[in-house]
């Protein structure tokens, strides 16, 4: 068996080793291909160079090994993490061991960690979405939260990408950079709200087509409402934090440990990301 003949058995053990994976928006199964190595060295490189990269190479990872075309419109982050575990169990990866070390006496120990029980909680039926209203200045807002979609995520990421490179091309002084940055980054974590509303009624008529809108078009629509309504101790973005940000973080894997030496409590999350940095 000469090398490409050798390639061409490979793509086809590929493409007949197929699995299926749940997808629990959607209740569907799909198909899948296994990872490759390429496709793990590929990941590596990404993960090393910077957050935003790795997401967007990883979702494009998910999309690629998929046999049919997955609705990144219709799916949100439970469903991408609930594929990232599937893909890891069920390519023989399920049990894996976490380094970690005691802040007390800097013992050092491995944690055990099953995926498939974390795989069975993001498998289970869960409604997210969350009614909430405000009113400000006799006018009365109406919002339906909910886990932003894939898509989503994908433009915002895009977005800070864009104007980062914008800022690191800027000809200023180190200093200046950085604080366009960080004056970037305090914008856009205020604005991160936006991608959890789904729709807006205001004195009951419900604004058509927002969800589908462009993020800077929203942006711009979100920046004409009365700021409480948005930041206001009971505004959205107050609701956003109590309410979805402990969900994605349930996404990740918790460890609950004792020190082998000293017996403190080692605590740690895990995000399902960090299984595919090597």
């Amino acid at each position: 068996m000469d090398v490409n003949e050798a390639l061409k058995f490979l793509e086809e053990s590929k493409q007949q080793n197929t699995y299926s994976v749940v997808i629990p928006t959607l209740n569907e199964e799909f198909k899948f291909e296994q990872i490759s190595a390429g496709d793990q060295r590929n990941l590596t490189e990404t993960a090393i160079k910077d957050e935003n990269e790795f997401y967007v190479t990883l979702t494009k990872t998910i999309a690629k090994l998929c046999k049919d075309r997955l609705p990144f419109t219709q799916l949100t982050d439970r469903d991408r993490c609930a594929i990232l575990y599937q893909i890891k169990v069920k390519n023989n990866a399920g049990l894996k061991e976490a380094p970690l070390k005691c802040e007390k006496c800097e013992h050092e120990q491995k944690h055990k960690i099953d995926l498939t029980e974390m795989l069975a909680d993001l498998l289970k039926p869960e409604t997210t979405g969350k009614y909430t209203c405000a009113e400000a200045f006799d006018v009365k807002y109406d919002f339906l939260l909910d886990l932003p979609t894939i898509d989503k995520q994908l433009e915002y990421k895009s977005i800070i990408d864009a104007k980062r490179k914008m800022i690191e091309g800027t000809k200023i002084s180190d200093k200046e950079q950085q604080t366009m940055m960080i004056n970037l980054l305090t914008k856009l974590e205020l604005e991160y709200v936006i991608l959890f509303i789904r729709e807006i009624s205001i004195n009951k008529n419900k604004i058509e087509g927002f969800y589908d809108l462009p993020f800077e078009q929203k942006s711009k629509f979100i920046g004409n409402i009365p700021k409480d309504v948005i930041y206001g101790e009971t505004g959205i973005f107050s609701e956003m934090e109590t309410h979805f940000l402990p969900i994605t973080t349930s996404f990740s894997y918790e460890i609950n440990d004792q020190c082998e030496e000293c017996n403190a409590d080692l605590n740690e999350r895990i995000p399902v990301e960090a299984f595919f940095y090597a």
